[in-house]
């Protein structure tokens, strides 16, 4: 895997919905080029599949966070799940109340053990009304998050502008987020956590390396992406310099339910 391929990796797992032609002029090769890579992604099993993060707020949920050394949990309020080297495994929990959210934690709890960490974000209201034509586009998104803005148009029968007008704003109000699955066993790119009481002021420091944000203006954990050990090293060493308490897990795998 040579440093194409790894740049490659990072666009889809910001924004899987990026258009492959967008990622074939930011990485300077051609569209056939880009498809072969890809290709090969598929073939090595390198990508497994294309996720949806929908935020629970839409359905009415609150989420919150909680990380065990246990990573064998299971239940359906677990929407999200991420595995550390360091035998510790950070969990999305979604529920229907604060109370449900809070039993939801104290339940895994005894299957798993007290939680090493613990983060509720504060619930604030979304900054934009979901209507039925975004709640059909979620549908279909939650089947291929990479489906068209053209194919999509169709299904619904709406205009290609009004289709795309409302996944920006549901981008850009962080009511959807499209990424991508990696085996990272078959790769040599670092993924890590950042669980940290100072995210406003860590963002500016890490500049393009997060892939996934979740804060509460400071309270915040992010997760974020670098092409070998020595580039996540100083990234590392720069977000402690900024937060000295903030919690770095080094993430060897992920899913999204």
């Amino acid at each position: 895997m040579d440093n194409v391929d790894k740049k490659l990796i990072y666009f889809l797992l910001k924004d899987a919905r990026m258009p492959l032609r967008k990622i074939a002029e930011e990485l300077g090769i051609s569209a056939q080029a880009l498809n072969y890579r890809m290709a090969k992604l598929y073939e090595t099993g390198v990508i497994r599949k294309y996720s949806l993060h929908v935020n629970p707020k839409i359905y009415g949920k609150v989420n919150g966070f909680a990380a065990y050394k246990n990573d064998k949990y299971m239940s359906p309020n677990v929407i999200s799940k991420f595995k550390c080297l360091e035998e510790i495994t950070i969990y999305e929990f979604a529920a229907n109340t604060m109370e449900e959210l809070e039993d939801e934690i104290r339940k895994a709890e005894t299957f798993a053990g007290l939680p090493i960490m613990k983060y509720i974000p504060e619930q604030r209201d979304m900054k934009m009304n979901i209507g039925e034509t975004d709640r059909r586009i979620l549908e279909y998104l939650k089947k291929d998050p990479r489906m068209s803005v053209v194919n999509l148009a169709k299904e619904l029968g709406l205009a290609n502008s009004s289709v795309r007008k409302r996944i920006n704003l549901m981008e850009k109000n962080h009511v959807i987020a499209a990424t991508t699955e990696i085996d990272l066993s078959k790769t040599d790119i670092v993924l890590f956590s950042i669980i940290s009481k100072n995210v406003r002021n860590l963002i500016p420091v890490i500049t393009d390396q997060p892939i996934l944000v979740i804060s509460d203006r400071d309270n915040g954990i992010l997760v974020c992406f670098s092409e070998n050990l020595k580039q996540a090293r100083y990234v590392i060493e720069n977000s402690r310099k900024t937060d000295p308490s903030a919690e770095v897990m080094v993430v060897y795998d992920y899913e999204f339910n």
